[in-house]
């Protein structure tokens, strides 16, 4: 099962509100009528800016998506400057 997250992060703050929905036609109830600028990221993410905040559209298939990809250029980023990375869940301390 795929949780859908409806997230609306007010301008301003650094406090997400978000919706929870068990199918992506729910979720799309609530994302798709809002007005705003539209945008889709690499990963699937929407995302609507509105003048009030901004409006996300995701679930954890495309967050752990994003996860890996980023991982992995830090992974890249650390060789190109030699510097040696831990697993991913260990600490550097």
């Amino acid at each position: 099962m795929t949780i859908w997250i409806v997230r609306y992060v007010a301008n301003g703050s650094a406090l997400p509100s978000d919706s929870h929905f068990r199918t992506e036609e729910r979720a799309r109830k609530i994302f798709d009528p809002i007005k705003g600028t539209h945008l889709v990221d690499d990963f699937g993410i929407e995302l609507k800016y509105t003048d009030n905040g901004v409006w996300i559209l995701t679930n954890p298939e495309f967050s752990a998506a994003f996860g890996v990809a980023l991982h992995a250029a830090n992974e890249a980023a650390a060789r190109t400057y030699g510097i040696t990375m831990p697993p991913p869940g260990q600490s550097t301390q």
